[in-house]
This record gives structure tokens, sequence and C-alpha cells, in this order.
């Protein structure tokens, strides 16, 4: 397996908690271009903000990566109408061109400028999504076809600017890619083989690996719904 990854990094995106245009719902996703150097701490980049910090951010989810690739994809089936569809839609900080779902592992160790950081996880799509989209089944076509994007953990703080490299150091594992992960989590959800594989991989999110251990002692799927779909009290 060829496990080169080294992209140089176009942009860097952060953003501010703010109305969704036209709706009442506060967020994030909206985030804007970093013309100079910024810092790379625990729980992501400085001056990023979330408008739910229970399920957003955190140490496991400090950065968000998004594949290049997915744009083009979302482009080609045409069922979202959005001039929203170009890089850094999808709430991410960083856009990569070169790499996707399917490239990445968890446990991937990659140095980011000054900063070392470790893929933790997928993302979880949540109901925002469909509001940021203006289309009601967004979070779940995301669920459904795996371009969930992918988020890291910082094992070393640093310094970030437009133009530094995004260099893999070292794979720990090459069984569970992002890819293979959405595979379990939302279409294969209760593959006891594959739930028992993953429920001790120490590199796996904490929230996620728990939830996964959940379904592997229970047999049953956690409720999705909240997540996909808005409600009054989510």
């Amino acid at each position: 397996m060829n496990t080169l990854i080294s992209e140089s990094i176009h942009s860097i995106r952060v953003g501010k908690a703010r109305k969704i245009p036209n709706t009442d719902v506060f967020s994030a996703i909206a985030k804007d271009i970093v013309s100079s150097s910024i810092f790379l701490g625990e729980n992501g980049f400085e001056g990023n903000e979330h408008a739910d910090t229970r399920h957003h951010g955190g140490p496991e989810k400090a950065v968000h990566f998004y594949a290049g690739k997915n744009y083009s994809a979302w482009k080609r089936e045409n069922i979202i109408h959005s001039d929203l569809l170009k890089p850094g839609a999808f709430g991410e900080n960083i856009t990569l061109n070169t790499v996707e779902e399917k490239d990445i592992f968890i446990g991937d160790i990659f140095q980011l400028g000054e900063a070392v950081i470790q893929v933790s996880q997928n993302r979880q799509p949540c109901w925002k999504l469909n509001f940021r989209f203006d289309y009601e089944q967004m979070s779940t076509s995301i669920q459904e076809n795996g371009r969930t994007g992918w988020y890291c953990r910082v094992l070393q703080e640093g310094v970030v600017k437009q133009g530094d490299n995004l260099n893999l150091l070292e794979r720990l594992q090459s069984r569970w890619s992002i890819q293979t992960l959405n595979h379990l989590m939302y279409i294969d959800p209760l593959n006891s083989s594959l739930l028992e594989g993953i429920a001790g991989l120490e590199y796996l999110g904490k929230t996620c690996r728990a939830s996964l251990t959940k379904r592997l002692e229970n047999g049953a799927v956690e409720d999705w719904s909240r997540r996909l779909f808005y409600t009054p009290e989510s």
C-alpha cells in the first residue's frame, strides 16, 4: 500500500457562530479564509467557534478536513442546487485536493506546519447541514454516500499557515479507513465482527468508540433521528 501523503495547504478556514441565512439556526459552519499564520491548539484553530459545544469541537474534533473530490461528486449528482458547493461549504477547516475518505485511516499521524495531528474519527452529519444547503435530506445523503470528511486531534500544538504541507508521518493501522468506518456506522451498523474489530481501537474518538461498543453490547443501533432531523428540542 502506498502511504505517501503530502499536500500543500491552500487555505485554512475558521468561523464564528452566527445565524444561517434565512433561518434562526445558529452555527459556525460558515467559515472565512485565514490570510496569515494561525495557532492550532488542543481545541482547534485560534478563533474557530462552535455554536453547539456539546456535539461539536473539543480535543477529539479539533480540526475538520473535507475531500475536494467530494464537491465534484455532489455536482455530478445534481441533487442540491446551491452556489455553496465549493471548498468550505461543509464547515471544514481545510479542504484537501488529492485524498479522500478511502485514503485516510484512523490513527494516521500528520505534520501540519509546526503542529502534529492525528486522525480521530469521521464526521457524523447533523440536521444543521439540512438548513445550510436548504435540502432536508442533506444529512441523510451524507451518511448514505460516505462523504463525511474527518476529524483530527492535536498531538503537538503549533503555528500553521497557508502553503504549509500536510505530510503523513506514521500510519498505525491499515484496516480502518474513514470509508470503512462510515460503512460500519451507517450502512452495516450491526455487523458484529466489524464492531468487535473496532471496539478496542484506541485511536478512535472516545465518544464514537463508546457508541459502537454499546451497539455491540445491546445488539441495537442508536436513534439517529435527533441528529439528522431538526426538532424544537435539538
